[in-house]
């Protein structure tokens, strides 16, 4: 997938310049179409994930669908991602590939809240894999991109017994009350919320989200095979590598 990118093209589109959610001054992102390597994406990442929901064990377990392979997007200087949840009806299970950036760019974590409250950042390295529930866990990247490009794919799956119809909605997606778009008198030593679609950022902090005044900062190489829970423990995947192949129509000069 590094191979088949190339940020030196002249021919890349720029990504919807009506996502809110993202924050450009500069430049917008890129979107580079992978064709075909979307749907192997999702293919040899489903069983991977299948293995993440599926760690305790339960006695009837999780089948997912894979609903999209997103990308690959390319962030460009300066860019922020603002925190947000993801479609509530399909993006339930997602994974981010770091494809990778250019060699002079900062580290630039995605910040993720996860169900204990803790504020984390992750910093990935090309072909880190970062496994999460998009439509539960706000994240998002609130810091500045400094650098030239940034580059991943977003893989999102749902459960097959998934209720799609039911989560299509704003007031599900915002885990508020149907009266959320009222603007309520400001309160005394609360920090102003400011909504951008489905996303949200805090204008008058640090790099406009308050929390990354106290987070957790992941830097760390997974293996394959296993993966690293939020409490920092090392487990194995319990899955077949048998299962992740190919369809027989890619060359295996693309494997």
């Amino acid at each position: 997938m590094n191979n088949h990118q190339d940020i030196n093209e002249r021919n890349l589109n720029n990504e919807e310049s009506g996502t809110t959610c993202i924050d450009a001054p500069i430049e917008r992102p890129l979107y580079h179409p992978i064709e075909d390597l979307e749907r192997r994406a999702v293919l040899e990442l489903r069983p991977i994930l299948e293995a993440w929901v599926n760690h305790d064990k339960r006695e009837k377990p999780i089948h997912l669908i894979g609903n999209n392979a997103y990308g690959l997007r390319i962030y460009q200087n300066q860019s922020r991602l603002n925190m947000h949840v993801d479609q509530s009806n399909t993006h339930i299970i997602s994974a981010i590939l770091h494809v990778d950036h250019d060699s002079k760019s900062k580290p630039w974590p995605i910040v993720i809240e996860d169900y204990k409250g803790n504020t984390n950042e992750v910093i990935l390295e090309k072909g880190d894999v970062l496994l999460y529930e998009s439509s539960k866990c706000f994240h998002g990247r609130p810091r500045r991109f400094e650098g030239e490009w940034y580059s991943s794919l977003f893989i999102h799956m749902y459960p097959s017994d998934w209720k799609r119809d039911m989560y299509d909605n704003l007031e599900v997606h915002y885990r508020i009350p149907p009266d959320w778009h009222k603007v309520l008198p400001p309160k005394q030593g609360l920090e102003r919320l400011v909504m951008a679609e489905t996303s949200a950022y805090e204008p008058d902090c640090e790099d406009t989200w308050c929390s990354l005044n106290n987070t957790i900062k992941w830097n760390i190489r997974g293996e394959f095979g296993k993966y690293v829970s939020g409490d920092n423990m090392l487990h194995n995947f319990d899955f077949d590598t048998k299962k992740i192949r190919t369809p027989r129509h890619w060359a295996r000069d693309e494997l």
